[in-house]
């Protein structure tokens, strides 16, 4: 088996900067001793500040519209995407279960790795519909609150009651109804994604509430090898911020999924049906 080694790398982890080493095969991050059993290539490191893989929500450009979906993943990847979540609106309709499976056929031959999440008006969420996206796999269910005055009608108790059984959370936007159904939900103990929705990346501590870490979004061992390289001259050059790296304003140097390179300064190489559907495989992070 063949692997590859940055030595004394300056890392984004934990929103800070250490120096460590990383270790990863074309598939994952591996451990030290790990080495002992594979031909190792060392990489130089002393260029190049490492972060991990950023996990967007397509909001700013959805792949619901399928004419640009290529144009759109490219963008994401030149900001550092290595997962993205994208949402499919459900409708008031009974097929909304046919609808959702032929949204997830529809995404295959992606250039990126992605998960999908439903997205509903608060008011039509249902039993039938927590339980079916909990054996899904998805990461989070979005509501959201069309009319505020709907919030006096809604019931919790039966939403807790499905999510003991499922453990899938809710997530809702960053917008004014989405500040009161959030401020209802803490108050209520309904499992609830800390991190509203917008259309930065995903947070370190909402990767590892959803599920969507340690496989995603992460420097860890036997996480994939999700990973993105900036050039610490155009980091100094620019004066960006650790935070700025985090929120993905800055664009990286090369973007790597699953050990391959995707992104090489301002290319994407093409993809074109690398990219593989995730799914959430541990059920109880809170």
């Amino acid at each position: 088996m063949k692997a590859y080694s940055f030595l004394n790398i300056q890392v984004v982890e934990n929103n800070d900067f250490v120096i460590r080493d990383v270790h990863f095969t074309k598939d994952l991050f591996i451990p030290d001793h790990y080495l002992a059993r594979c031909r190792v290539r060392k990489l130089n490191a002393e260029p190049f500040i490492l972060s991990p893989g950023k996990v967007f929500i397509d909001i700013e450009h959805p792949l619901g519209n399928q004419s640009l979906r290529d144009h759109f993943v490219r963008q994401y990847v030149h900001k550092g995407a290595t997962l993205l979540i994208t949402q499919f609106q459900i409708r008031r309709q009974l097929t909304w279960k046919s609808e959702f499976q032929r949204y997830v056929t529809s995404l295959k031959g992606l250039a990126i790795d992605y998960m999908v999440a439903p997205k509903i008006d608060i008011k039509y969420l249902s039993n039938d519909m927590i339980r079916y996206f909990g054996l899904q796999k998805v990461p989070f269910i979005i509501v959201e609150l069309t009319d505020a005055k709907d919030v006096s009608k809604l019931k919790f108790g039966w939403i807790k009651q499905m999510q003991v059984m499922t453990k899938i959370p809710l997530a809702v936007m960053e917008n004014k109804n989405g500040k009161l159904l959030y401020q209802m939900f803490k108050q209520n103990d309904i499992l609830i994604c800390d991190q509203r929705i917008t259309k930065k990346p995903l947070r370190r501590d909402v990767l590892i509430q959803t599920g969507i870490s340690p496989k995603k979004g992460e420097i860890r061992i036997y996480g994939d090898s999700d990973f993105n390289l900036y050039l610490q001259k155009d980091i100094f050059k620019n004066h960006l911020s650790l935070q700025s790296l985090l929120e993905g304003e800055a664009n990286p140097y090369i973007s790597v999924i699953r050990g391959k390179v995707i992104k090489l300064n301002k290319t994407i190489l093409d993809q074109r049906g690398f990219g593989e559907q995730n799914q959430i495989s541990i059920q109880n992070h809170f």
